[in-house]
């Protein structure tokens, strides 16, 4: 029987992350207290502990990732106004990376590092400081003292009294103070433009100068805090979503009129440091501008604009009565809000804290100017009301109302994964994948026997603004940790995707992995006839992605690490290989034929594997070996062939280019095998991937890999749906016969699920993105989401499984809780603010705990997030589907 979907509702539930909701409704979470101001995506999965994980993208932190500027300005002498070795120690530079001073002794950046990864690095022709020292005659009278070069990473950074404490160095830990103590001229010392370049700054994060012109650091790079665009992780224990209770505040009786420091009030006329909340709309003290233990009906503390007005209320300490204002207004010493209070008492009001508002009978209390009294709007800020709901005073003279206590959150909590009571624990797996930052969000998530994997990605420098010590493999790995609420690294278990071939995970291991890459990219001349000494017959083998020896001249000789047989050539390019010249700069020695497998190796030490057994062994042991080119070699007379990598683990040499990645972004779902027999059995268990991939077209593809009780998830077990009917072949091991399952156009997500009660597999994913035309239009920039739900996965292909759940136009989204430039403030409202940008819906990811179905009705009740872009967060969203039988 053929079964068609149908949408029938779609509504908001709440905006699980940020400071401040679009509509100003109550937020569950308020996560600027995590230093997270913006967020998006979140694969999620249940895990043995009874929590529900998710892992957040591309986290917009509360100070972007830079340098913060403090205190003084340095003026740094350098050789375009006059400064020699005589004046100073030369060689300081500027890194152009990180924004921060670092030595480069004789121009050498060797052995530094640089907060964006790698190196410090700067151009050629830029400025050259030389910093006054206690070596060469500067004493405290000339600079400040203190400041000093850091052993590990080379930056100049301060430390008082040769203390490093609290400072961060982007080696790890705190910085390492070593030489000369460098005095620099500032502007508290006398300083100017005249003696050195300005804008130097001392950085109150790391502790090291950078260079912040116009006190701006837009662009730099700070190994203190959280980095920008790391990756969160968070959970919750709630069962159930609360829906949320709006709740304005009700204007009743006088019009309050009260004094402000753009009004002529001052501190002789009232207390001082009383503010607008711009979230709630109420009034609440925050003496010397802190908001520090003060609580929001929105969630978290109040907030004030810095220039905002300041109100200055007067009370019976400074001389005013009955006659000057409507008495019995008191100070909440819970939320630190203003409530009416008759007699000191709190009955009837409603604290934002929970229960009524706390005053102390002691406690000031204020008058508050009114209309009915003789105030005007000459003598303070008119249209402050009494809230019949609540007692409390806000202003009315805005379109909402504010937000009453009364209201209430929707949603779920939220419980960040922390690495100190300030900072979140960004993401962070062993080596090569480190910390995951722009671009390389984690795609999805599933439990294994208690433990958590994620696939995440890892890309180049110019997608995730970092770089990667001995440039690996990029692409998608599989990551994993059995606590995933404790902060610390995961395992990086293995490369994904794109796969390179075939290699051992260790001595007498069965397991077969991805290649591990790492170092110099070699390039292959092939066909040559150079008149160079070189060895012939080296070919590709398409199995494990090796080079090996053609000795037979047959396309299949040696031993081959995927599997028991030969190596098989691709029989396109006969490589030759050089000998008898010498290793430099440009080409490296040590490079073996295997007399067991006929592997080109490198012999440079005895780690090596062999699919022959144990290790490597060279066919002409104690030669110099065959030497092959780096890219950045002379212009080679032969045709060549880039892409060549050592691979750390087995020493082979092996080819990484015109690698497709077909599986890059992964939706998993583990399920029992026996409870699926249309699935692949054999196994315990089978996770089913709902995937998307660029190449070698863009296009949704699925794949399945099982898992044994008891063991890890292996990748020499992955199987790839080949789009046939027939059950026996409908799995294949091999990723280039993947069929397309459905088309799609620019990038996504995509998430997977099955549905328990219904019997039903859902797959979600989005239609629209940021991608940007030739004109520079955005077309798909207002596409829906879909849903697509049926019997078996590759049925999702079928038309009549797809609903369209969330389409920003039919929900009203814009101007509500999507920006649109032109039809709403939401992007200067809201942090992070300041662009443009239109709003788009993507990351949809469901929630399988909070899944509600009516057998009777067949109506289906989907929880799932949902990112906006504009605003940058997160939302839960709840969709109804009824399954219409056909």
């Amino acid at each position: 029987m053929a079964e068609r979907v149908e949408w029938l509702h779609t509504e908001r539930i709440a905006q699980l992350t940020g400071s401040r909701d679009p509509e100003d409704w109550p937020l569950p979470n308020v996560t600027d207290g995590w230093t997270v101001e913006g967020i998006d995506l979140g694969a999620n999965a249940e895990h043995g502990d009874g929590r529900l994980y998710f892992f957040f993208g591309d986290v917009a932190t509360t100070d972007n990732g830079e340098h913060r500027w403090a205190g003084w300005t340095f003026f740094l002498p350098n050789d375009h106004q006059g400064a020699t070795d005589s004046t100073g120690q030369p060689d300081w530079r500027f890194c152009d990376r990180c924004h921060t001073l670092f030595w480069a002794g004789g121009g050498s950046t060797a052995g530094s590092v640089c907060a964006k990864g790698g190196e410090h690095w700067y151009h050629p022709e830029s400025w050259r400081f030389f910093l006054p020292n206690d070596h060469q005659g500067a004493t405290d009278s000339t600079g400040q003292p203190d400041w000093r070069l850091c052993d590990r990473c080379h930056s100049l950074f301060r430390a008082p009294d040769g203390s490093t404490a609290d400072s961060a160095c982007p080696a790890g830990g705190e910085h390492a103070a070593a030489g000369w103590n460098f005095v620099l001229p500032n502007d508290q010392q006398g300083g100017h433009a005249g003696v050195g370049q300005a804008d130097w700054r001392f950085c109150r994060k790391c502790h090291s100068l950078g260079w912040g012109p116009n006190g701006g650091a837009a662009g730099s790079v700070c190994p203190g805090g959280n980095p920008r665009n790391s990756d969160l992780v968070a959970w919750t224990d709630d069962t159930a979503v609360q829906r949320s209770s709006v709740v304005r505040h009700a204007a009743v009786g006088w019009n309050f009129i009260l004094p402000n420091d753009h009004q002529g009030a001052t501190d002789s006329t009232g207390q001082p440091d009383w503010r607008y909340c711009d979230k709630c709309g109420g009034l609440f003290w925050a003496p010397g501008g802190s908001t520090s233990g003060s609580v929001c009906p929105a969630g978290g503390p109040h907030r004030h604009h810095p220039e905002s007005w300041r109100f200055f209320l007067p009370n019976d300490h400074q001389g005013a009565t009955d006659s000057t204002g409507q008495p019995d207004w008191r100070y909440c010493s819970n939320c630190h809000g203003l409530f009416h209070a008759p007699g000191a008492s709190g009955a009837g009001t409603v604290c934002p804290v929970g229960g009524t508002h706390s005053a102390d009978p002691q406690s000031w209390m204020f008058y508050l100017p009114n209309d009915v009294q003789g105030a005007s709007p000459s003598s303070g800020q008119p249209e402050w009301r009494y809230c019949a709901t609540c007692h409390g005073l806000f202003w009315n003279g805005s379109a909402h109302q504010g937000l009453c206590p009364l209201s209430r959150p929707g949603g779920f909590r939220l419980h960040p994964v922390m690495r100190n009571d300030k900072e979140f624990d960004p993401l962070t797996a062993e080596p090569p994948v480190g910390v995951t930052k722009s671009l390389e969000t984690p795609g999805g998530a599933f439990s294994h026997e208690g433990r958590m994997y994620v696939f995440v990605n890892a890309s180049q420098e110019r997608w995730s603004e970092q770089s990667r010590p001995g440039d690996p493999a990029y692409g998608t790995y599989l990551i994993s940790k059995d606590r995933p609420g404790q902060p610390g690294p995961y395992r990086t278990d293995f490369l994904f995707s794109p796969r390179i071939g075939a290699c051992p995970r260790g001595p007498g291991d069965g397991t077969r992995e991805s290649h591990v890459p790492l170092g110099f990219t070699f390039t292959l001349p092939y066909d040559a006839a150079d008149g160079v000494p070189r060895e012939s017959d080296w070919r590709h083998c398409v199995r494990c992605a090796a080079l090996f020896h053609d000795t037979n001249g047959t396309g299949a000789h040696g031993v081959c690490w995927a599997g028991q047989g030969p190596h098989r050539s691709d029989g396109l390019r006969n490589y030759s290989l050089a000998h008898g010249i010498p290793e430099d700069a440009h080409h490296q020695a040590q490079w073996h034929r295997c007399r067991k497998c006929a592997t080109l190796f490198w012999n440079g030490d005895s780690t090596s594997l062999c699919p022959g057994g144990a290790t490597h062994e060279p066919t002409a042991p104690g030669t110099p070996g065959l030497v092959l080119p780096h890219p950045d070699s002379p212009p080679q007379t032969p045709p060549h062939d880039t892409g060549w990598r050592f691979c750390v683990r087995c020493h082979a040499l092996v080819r990484t280019a015109e690698r497709h990645d077909r599986f890059g972004g992964i939706g998993p779902t583990l399920v029992r095998s026996a409870e699926h027999p249309y699935l692949p059995q054999g196994t315990e268990y089978v996770v089913v991937m709902a995937a998307f991939g660029w190449a070698p077209n863009i296009a949704f593809r699925l794949a399945c890999l099982p898992v044994r009780a008891g063991s890890p998830p292996r990748l020499q077990d992955m199987l790839y749906y080949t789009g046939k009917d027939d059950p026996e072949e409908r799995w294949t091991a091999d990723d280039r016969a993947a069929a397309d399952l459905l088309p799609h156009y620019g990038y996504t997500h995509v998430a997977s699920a099955w549905l328990e009660k219904p019997k039903r597999w859902l797959m979600m994913y989005s239609l629209a993105n940021d991608d940007r035309r030739t004109d520079g239009s955005q077309p798909y920039l207002d596409r829906p989401a879909i849903a697509r739900i049926a019997a078996v996965p590759w049925d999702w292909q079928r038309p009549e499984t797809a609903a369209e759940i969330f389409d920003p136009h039919r929900e009203g989204a814009y101007t509500h809780y999507m920006h649109l430039p032109g039809g709403d403030d939401i992007d200067r409202r809201l942090e992070p603010g300041g662009d443009e940008h239109q709003g788009w819906a993507y990351g949809v990811f469901p929630l399988t705990r909070f899944t509600e179905w009516d057998e009777a009705t067949r109506v289906l009740g989907l929880y799932y997030l949902l990112s906006t872009s504009s605003p940058y967060q997160v939302h839960l969203m709840y969709s109804r589907l009824r399954l219409v039988e056909e």
